[in-house]
């Protein structure tokens, strides 16, 4: 079954990371996944840690994004995340290296502790990744 497409930006603090028609996005919101087809309600939503997958009717990109913002509007969405790491940058040696990081963090206090967290769902979501 093919989606009418419709227009979806993709940008980081450092780059415009994608921008062009898609017919489906599947986003990791704060409190669950989320997906977007043509026509979908206005939304704000703020980003989690975990997949952000675009699919085009040539291909599907994936992304690991770690916090941000997503906007519905007018039938056209723009997502701000802090990070966006493309499918392909994702290798075995990289998630392990990014594990070590994330577990030696300190868990001290409260904010520590929801960083170290953050962190550890972001590499879960790049073991994800991986696996698929």
């Amino acid at each position: 079954m093919a989606f009418t497409p419709f227009k979806a930006a993709l940008a980081t603090p450092d780059a415009l990371v994608f921008e062009g028609e898609v017919t489906m996005v599947i986003l990791p919101a704060h409190d669950g996944g989320l997906g977007v087809l043509n026509r979908h309600a206005s939304f704000v939503t703020r980003l989690g840690a975990g997949i952000l997958k675009l699919e085009t009717d040539q291909e599907n990109t994936r992304f690991v994004v770690n916090g941000g913002y997503a906007q519905m509007r007018d039938n056209v969405l723009n997502i701000v995340a802090e990070e966006a790491l493309p499918e392909k940058q994702i290798t075995a040696e990289f998630v392990g290296r990014e594990r070590d990081k994330a577990e030696g963090l300190s868990a001290d206090s409260s904010d520590m502790a929801a960083r170290r967290r953050l962190a550890l769902d972001r590499v879960a979501a790049m073991e994800l990744l991986l696996e698929s």
